[in-house]
């Protein structure tokens, strides 16, 4: 999640904004398809699904939200994989 974090940060200062889209987007985009074709994240292939988005451990696609507040969140569903419980991964926490 800090690794995601930090590239998508990186975007942002290259491009004054952060990459936008579904999950599976928002990781083609800081795996190279941006204007500059850029690379911001380096991930192993078991970190992504078969759809291409960004996985936590447990399997389950992370949830990225980019916020009006020019900020962006992430979160795993944790172990159970259900989001809007108390197992629940964030960053910010």
């Amino acid at each position: 999640m800090l690794n995601l974090k930090a590239a998508m940060t990186a975007y942002q200062r290259t491009y004054g904004e952060f990459p936008t889209g579904d999950n599976g987007t928002i990781l083609g985009t800081l795996w190279g398809s941006n204007p500059k074709k850029r690379i911001f994240l380096d991930l192993h292939p078991r970190s992504t699904n078969a759809t291409g988005a960004f996985i936590d451990p447990w399997k389950t696609p992370y949830e990225i939200k980019i916020h009006l507040t020019n900020s962006v969140s992430i979160r795993s569903a944790g172990k159970n994989k259900h989001f809007g419980d108390a197992d629940d991964v964030t960053n910010p926490p």
